[in-house]
């Protein structure tokens, strides 16, 4: 991505910012949802708490492989693959009607699309600045995971009561 980007540019920071807050906004809303994922999806609770520790795992499980996968496929191919399986997954779990559609969707589908986004954002980052420029890029990637996992089960629990857990998906 270095290649293409000029040094001076902070687009690339701006793109992978983004991805940061997404993914960990999605895991941290989940878990104020629970209830009413579980009573619209005619579920029980403990059911909807496996598949967001599913998501968790898989996520974990995969980014070693995920690592490694950059040196053979590239970070911002990657990084491509992984935000439209993202987005694939996004909308799966938009319109899930079951269980295991929530499932395939959210869990599966978006915690292997996050294994495969979470490492090529600090490759890109480290590939792209340097110096005062990487640290203040990196920092930023720090300050949006630590806002979306402060303000995720707020704004998660806001637009669960005032509108649907599906539209915290479909926000994404």
């Amino acid at each position: 991505m270095n290649e293409t980007v000029n040094k001076n540019s902070w687009i690339p920071l701006m793109i992978v910012a983004c991805a940061t807050l997404i993914i960990a906004l999605d895991t941290s809303f989940m878990n104020v949802s629970i209830s009413q994922i579980s009573a619209d999806l005619n579920t029980d609770v403990s059911t909807i708490q496996m598949i967001v520790s599913f998501y968790t795992l898989i996520t974990a499980a995969l980014i070693l492989l995920s690592t490694k996968l950059q040196d053979i496929v590239g970070k911002k191919k990657l990084f491509l693959i992984g935000a439209t399986l993202f987005g694939i997954g996004t909308f799966i779990s938009t319109i899930s009607s079951s269980d295991t559609m929530l499932f395939v969707g959210w869990s599966a589908i978006e915690g292997v699309a996050g294994a495969l986004m979470v490492p090529a954002i600090v490759s890109i980052i480290s590939g792209t600045y340097s110096g005062k420029k990487r640290t203040i890029a990196l920092a930023t990637l720090g300050i949006m995971g630590g806002l979306a996992n402060a303000f995720g089960p707020l704004i998660g629990g806001v637009i669960t009561t005032f509108l649907s857990w599906r539209c915290a998906f479909a926000f994404e």
